[in-house]
């Protein structure tokens, strides 16, 4: 990828909007846009293979924060959710964050968790579990921990730490929305023992289920004589 490319994506990826949170619901008025300029290419190509979009999220309210990234799909495949930290201040050494996410598993099946490429080089490790709601039976928990090891700990870095992968089931409507509430948010320091950071937020976001009709294709056409 040219660092053209590579400064492009980034780019977008700051200029995402934040999705809206709450209970499951059916989405009105939405479409997927798809803007492409020739030295996306790259990205282009890749956000059309899988029919998953992504937002990163921004909380509102201050300290150390703790997001997801919104995505959509289609029935049978699976999205990614992109897990960001962002401490505050900028630079400040996290050395854990842990999650409690709540959503409904009637359109959507958790499958697994993603090492994201900043966890390489900071000794990282992380585990993911789904339970089911003491007290609501219709809603899932799953509950998130990622956290560096060894004697030597090093922070975690800023950014993507991990993608959850969501399974949109066989017969999932189009046009629902499954709400990623995040219940729950913290975070630790790297000293030892370590200490808890204060404040920490949490922002959700929501898996939307789209038909392949919505799916942009674009040709690409490169060298053609």
């Amino acid at each position: 990828m040219s660092d053209m490319a590579i400064n492009d994506q980034q780019t977008l990826w700051q200029k995402m909007k934040p999705a809206a949170t709450g209970k499951p619901r059916t989405a009105r008025n939405s479409w997927i846009r798809c803007m492409l300029r020739p030295e996306w290419a790259v990205l282009g190509s890749a956000l059309l293979i899988c029919p998953t979009v992504l937002r990163a999220q921004s909380g509102s309210e201050g300290g150390t924060r703790v997001s997801l990234g919104a995505v959509s799909g289609v029935p049978t495949t699976q999205v990614m959710v992109p897990v960001y930290l962002t401490p505050d201040p900028p630079g400040r050494d996290v050395g854990s964050i842990s999650a409690i996410i709540g959503f409904e598993p009637q359109a959507v099946s958790f499958v697994r968790v993603e090492e994201g490429f900043l966890l390489d080089g900071v000794n990282a490790d992380f585990e993911a579990e789904v339970r089911q709601d003491a007290d609501d039976p219709d809603q899932s928990l799953l509950h998130l921990e990622v956290a560096t090891q060894g004697e030597d700990r090093r922070a975690l870095r800023e950014g993507l730490l991990v993608s959850l992968v969501f399974r949109v089931n066989d017969d999932a409507p189009a046009g629902t929305l499954v709400d990623l509430v995040m219940e729950q948010a913290g975070a630790m320091g790297i000293e030892s023992p370590p200490t808890e950071i204060e404040p920490v937020s949490g922002q959700g976001a929501t898996i939307e289920i789209i038909s392949e009709d919505a799916i942009p294709y674009v040709g690409c056409f490169f060298f053609t004589h």
